[in-house]
């Protein structure tokens, strides 16, 4: 974390695109579906619903992507450009890394033969991350999961009592 946090005339330009999530052979339209409960298998291994469908949600699955949100060729550039400049130096030597909000400035990671190094430059009063990043999602927010409707008794479902 840098320890100098002042940017005066901070400027930052980027591209920016959406990405849709697929999530194919998966129908998310089953968890808004009241015809359908856990049965005892699931109750023992965890302690937890779905989803209790509440404003802070709790549960194994309480959101999943729809979006994802990519960015490059990301420009800042500020007053103190100096005292910034050797922040990022000294944190991306040796494959370290620095980060201004969700933007990723230096470092690297690998994932099985594959390597990626957040490469930078500096111009000016500026630095420049020409690289392609990750820097969120889109959620969508599951409901109360599953919802059993109380008419449903559970002898009437397959495998009921």
């Amino acid at each position: 974390m840098s320890q100098d946090q002042k940017s005066s005339n901070f400027r930052a330009s980027l591209e920016f695109t959406q990405v849709q999530v697929f999530h194919a052979g998966f129908d998310y339209g089953f968890l808004n579906m009241r015809s359908w409960d856990l049965n005892d298998s699931w109750r023992l291994t965890y302690d937890t619903e779905v989803s209790d469908g509440k404003d802070k949600p709790v549960g194994r699955l309480v959101a999943y992507p729809v979006t994802a949100l990519f960015v490059r060729n990301v420009r800042f550039s500020m007053s103190e450009w100096e005292r910034h400049s050797d922040y990022v130096k000294k944190n991306t030597k040796a494959g370290g890394f620095a980060s201004y909000g969700p933007f990723m400035i230096g470092g690297s990671y690998s994932a099985g033969s594959v390597k990626q190094d957040m490469n930078f430059h500096t111009e000016g009063g500026s630095i420049v991350i020409p690289g392609i990043q990750l820097v969120g999602f889109i959620n969508n927010i599951v409901p109360k999961c599953p919802n059993l409707n109380p008419n449903i008794k559970p002898e009437q479902l397959v495998g009921g009592e």
